[in-house]
């Protein structure tokens, strides 16, 4: 049933959904590793998809802020202190364009780990408006990202913790995107 609300086109089932999943698993270890066994419908390919996986697909198609902030909740709160969560997440291959760019290679026919995440970088880096909602997702896209350096066991190849937190450019990125959102809700408190 929260799947089915998770999932839905309606924004109030979605943040709903997620909003009573997130607080299911919240504190909650065990919990959240056993929602990574939990198999969606299948790709068109038949291959069943993740709840991990379709969530973050969920994600990047949504255009409804409201929905995108109760999935990115969920995210935020599924991956904190679950090392295998962020495992899951980091190397999951991604269908979504990167950047205009598929992460399967037609050439080499291989799938690019860590996609999920560029394409979450790669949101928060282009910057469309400033409206306050879209503040509050890059915002959490940014504490997700952060989730995923802290909480990382350091077993997917190309995302140990000292590769992430040395790319200095990385924590210079984040830390402008922390600055800006706080600057901006400064200015939009005054008003």
């Amino acid at each position: 049933m929260l799947c089915g609300g998770l999932f839905s086109n309606d924004v109030l089932s979605t943040w709903f959904s997620s909003i009573a999943l997130l607080h299911c698993i919240r504190d909650n270890p065990r919990l959240k590793e056993e929602l990574l066994r939990v198999l969606l419908a299948s790709n068109p390919d038949g291959t069943p998809v993740s709840l991990l996986q379709q969530c973050f697909q969920w994600l990047v198609q949504a255009n409804r802020p409201q929905t995108r902030i109760g999935i990115l909740q969920l995210l935020c709160t599924w991956l904190a202190h679950c090392p295998a969560a962020v495992r899951r997440f980091l190397s999951a291959p991604s269908n979504e364009p990167v950047n205009g760019v598929a992460s399967q290679s037609a050439s080499t026919g291989s799938v690019a780990r860590g996609a999920n995440l560029s394409v979450l970088i790669a949101e928060v880096a282009t910057v469309v408006n400033e409206d306050e909602t879209e503040v509050a997702v890059r915002g959490l896209i940014t504490l997700l990202t952060c989730i995923c350096v802290l909480f990382n066991s350091n077993d997917v190849p190309g995302f140990d913790r000292y590769v992430s937190v040395s790319s200095s450019y990385v924590l210079l990125f984040l830390f402008a995107v922390f600055v800006s959102i706080f600057y901006f809700f400064i200015l939009t408190s005054y008003y």
